[in-house]
C-alpha cells in the first residue's frame, strides 16, 4: 500500500464487445515507453481501492532507456490503475481490464497530450476524454478568475450563467459516451458519477404551495439509480467511498431507522459480489461506529448482529470477527431507549 497525493481525474475507458475466446485470457501484458526518460528507474503498476490518495502495488518494472513491461496471468477485476514512478512525484492513470494486451508511448513530462496506445485496451477513449478535460478545465478556470474579479452584480450574474453553460459541456460529453459507447467501462463509470436531476414540476401541498421538501427527497431516493453495485470494477476506482460518504453525511436522515434502511438497501444491491459487498459493509459499519451523531451506535449494533454474527462477513478471521461482536455487546446495553441499570439509594 502506498500513500500518495493523487488528483484523480474522474473519467475512463472503453470496454468493447470481444469474442469470448479473447476475453478468456486472464491477466495482462503491457509494454511502456517513456520517451524522455533516460535514467534507470522503477515504475510501479498500482490500483485504487474505494477511494483516491491511497494506492496498492500490483507489479513493477525497471525502465531502461524509458522502456519496460508488465506481465501477469492472474485474473483481475479491472478498473483504474496507474503507473507510479518510484519517487512518487509522477503518476499516469490507465484503464486496465482482465486480458488486456497493449503497448503505450508517452513523454513523462507531458503525459496526457503525448500518450498513444496500440493493442487491446480502453485507453484511447480514456485519453481522448483526458485531453478534453485539460481544455475544459482551462476554460472553466478562466471563468472562475473572471468571477473573482467581477465588479458588479450584473457581471457576476453573467459569469455564473456562462459557468453553468460551461458545466453542461462536461455533462454533455459524458452523456455522449454513455449513448455512443454504452457497453464500455467508461460509460459505466460516467453513469456511476451521475447525479439525480430533480424535476421542475414539484408536487403541490393541500394549501396550494409547492412541497419544498420534494427536491431533497427526490435526490436522496434516486441517488444510486445509475450505480451498478454488481460491478466490482467500480471498487477499483477513486469514486465509491466519496460517494458513500456524501450520501450518508448529507442525504440520509440522521436517525437509526433511516440509516439502517439505507444500509440494508445498499448491501442488498451489492449482495453476491466479492469486493463491493465487502467494502460497503466495512465502510457503513465504520461510519456508524465513528459517527458523532447521537443514536448511530444502534446502527453499529444492528449491522454486527445482522451481518457479522450471521456469518455474512466471511472474509474476516475469527479474531477480527470477535472484536466486532465484543464491541457490539459492550455498546448494546447502553443504547438510547434501553432500560437503565437498577440503582439503589440508601
Amino acid at each position: 500500500m502506498i500513500k500518495i497525493k493523487v488528483l484523480a481525474i474522474m473519467a475512463l475507458f472503453v470496454l468493447p464487445f470481444l469474442p469470448k475466446t479473447i476475453l478468456a485470457k486472464d491477466g495482462y501484458k503491457i509494454n511502456v515507453q517513456f520517451t524522455d526518460v533516460k535514467e534507470e528507474t522503477k515504475v510501479y503498476l498500482c490500483h485504487y481501492f474505494g477511494k483516491g490518495g491511497t494506492v496498492f502495488k500490483d507489479d513493477s518494472t525497471t525502465l531502461k532507456n524509458g522502456a519496460g513491461s508488465y506481465n501477469s496471468t492472474k485474473k483481475l477485476d479491472g478498473g483504474i490503475y496507474l503507473f507510479l514512478f518510484e519517487d512518487k512525484a509522477t503518476s499516469m492513470e490507465i484503464i486496465l481490464q482482465n486480458g488486456d494486451d497493449f503497448s503505450m508511448t508517452t513523454a513523462k513530462s507531458d503525459i496526457v497530450p503525448t500518450a498513444k496506445f496500440k493493442g487491446k485496451s480502453e485507453n484511447d477513449l480514456f485519453y481522448t476524454y483526458q485531453r478534453f478535460l485539460v481544455a475544459y478545465g482551462k476554460g472553466y478556470q478562466e471563468l472562475t478568475t473572471e468571477l473573482a474579479t467581477a465588479k458588479t452584480k450584473k457581471d457576476s450574474t453573467d459569469i455564473n450563467k456562462r459557468m453553468i453553460t460551461k458545466g453542461k459541456e462536461l455533462t454533455g460529453y459524458r452523456k455522449n459516451v454513455i449513448k455512443n459507447s454504452p457497453n464500455t467501462f467508461l460509460a459505466k463509470l460516467f453513469l456511476a458519477l451521475e447525479e439525480p436531476v430533480v424535476p421542475e414540476d414539484w408536487p403541490v401541498l393541500e394549501d396550494g404551495t409547492k412541497d419544498s421538501t420534494f427536491p431533497s427527497r427526490y435526490y436522496q431516493a434516486h441517488y444510486w439509480d445509475d450505480f451498478d453495485f454488481q460491478d466490482d470494477r467500480l471498487i477499483y476506482t477513486p469514486i465509491y467511498e466519496p460517494k458513500l460518504q456524501n450520501f450518508f453525511d448529507k442525504w440520509v436522515v440522521p436517525t437509526p431507522d433511516s440509516v439502517i434502511k439505507e444500509a440494508n438497501a445498499i448491501l442488498k444491491k451489492a449482495d453476491g459480489t466479492e469486493q463491493m459487498f465487502k467494502y460497503s459493509l466495512w465502510y457503513i459499519t465504520r461510519w456508524a461506529e465513528t459517527s458523532k451523531i447521537m443514536g448511530m451506535d444502534e446502527v453499529f449494533v444492528y449491522l454486527v448482529e445482522e451481518y457479522y454474527m450471521k456469518n455474512k462477513a466471511t472474509w474476516l478471521e475469527a479474531e477480527q470477527l470477535e472484536k466486532y461482536i465484543k464491541r457490539a455487546e459492550a455498546i448494546a446495553p447502553n443504547m438510547i431507549g434501553q432500560p437503565a441499570m437498577d440503582i439503589r439509594v440508601r
